[in-house]
């Protein structure tokens, strides 16, 4: 998908959210696939170096990727092969690296976050353990509504655009794995859902208090569900989770009721939330004023269209041509 040097500088420099997954993808791939997108073909090696060695970026990275996929914790980055041991051992430890990350990347912020609430009962040492983080911080994390809308937006990118796509190609993935990445994007967005946080007594609390992010999380719900069928195999809408009348209005993430629509355009740069189900035509139009993902210079028409499903008005529109 990321074919050029090129194309990977405007991804850096011009959408944020691809700058996220980009690099997001760049280190749990690199290391683990035998397609590295830190190949000479792809990045140079100094862009390369400089990505990987930024201690900040790196750091957020390893733990994320290390931490969020349940699968590939047998060959766990802080191994002699990856990593010398002090250097992990000062990655998991220092507590004021996490505080000066905390305070100056929003990106390892929110990296970090993910890893923290995706799979909490497989975190063999918890963020929030007092040697890493305060409970005092941990609550904060927790309770942070705009990083929690933040990864609800990257995780329903990256699960409807990258991992629905290429990630999950045979050659690279089988599909428990792909299933459990589609899984942890989904779930890496809301507490709500984490196995930790599932009583029913907490769970109750939980939605009575945030009504605005549990519409954030059906919406979410519903499009992970349109982007990929594997996801009904164990749906999120069962009655231990979520109450089915929670789950059946799917209200829609752009509504007057919820985000502007100054906010909402910027957001939602690409079409796959143009769905009737969610998004009126009329309201996608306005939403989406600038170059979606689909443009020529991204992604090819042919790989959009497989991946971008049709909506009313858009039959005679190319995936290519600029939204008005």
């Amino acid at each position: 998908m990321f074919s050029s040097a090129p194309l990977c500088f405007s991804l850096l420099s011009s959408a944020p959210l691809c700058f996220s997954l980009l690099l997001y993808a760049l280190l749990s791939s690199s290391l683990l696939l035998s397609a590295p997108l830190c190949s000479p073909q792809l990045l140079s090696a100094s862009l390369c170096s400089s990505l990987l060695s930024s201690a900040s970026l790196c750091f957020s990275l390893l733990l994320s990727a290390l931490l969020s996929f349940s699968l590939l914790l047998s060959a766990p980055l802080c191994s002699p092969q990856l990593l010398s041991a002090s250097l992990c051992s000062s990655l998991l430890s220092s507590a004021p690296l996490c505080f000066s990350l905390l305070s100056s990347a929003p990106l390892c912020f929110s990296l970090l976050l993910s890893a923290l609430l995706s799979f909490s009962l497989l975190l063999s040492a918890p963020l929030c353990s007092p040697q890493l983080l305060s409970a005092s911080l941990c609550s904060s994390l927790l309770s942070s509504a705009s990083l929690c809308f933040s990864l609800l937006l990257s995780a329903l990118l990256s699960s409807s655009l990258l991992l629905s796509a290429s990630l999950c190609s045979p050659q690279l993935f089988s599909a428990s794995l792909c299933f459990s990445l589609l899984l942890s994007a989904l779930l890496s967005s809301s507490p709500l859902l984490s196995a930790s946080l599932c009583s029913p007594q907490l769970l109750s609390a939980l939605l009575s208090s945030l009504p605005l992010y549990v519409s954030f999380s059906s919406s979410l719900l519903f499009s992970a569900r349109l982007s990929s069928s594997m996801l009904l195999y164990a749906p999120l809408c069962s009655p231990q989770l979520l109450s089915p009348s929670l789950c059946s209005p799917m209200p829609p993430l752009c509504s007057p009721q919820l985000l502007s629509p100054s906010l909402c355009s910027s957001l939602l740069p690409y079409a796959p939330l143009c769905s009737p189900q969610l998004l009126s035509p009329s309201l996608c139009s306005s939403l989406l004023p600038y170059a979606p993902l689909c443009s020529p210079q991204l992604l090819s028409p042919s790989l959009c269209s497989s991946l971008l499903p049709p909506h009313p008005g858009a039959a005679s529109r190319r995936l290519s041509d600029p939204i008005t």
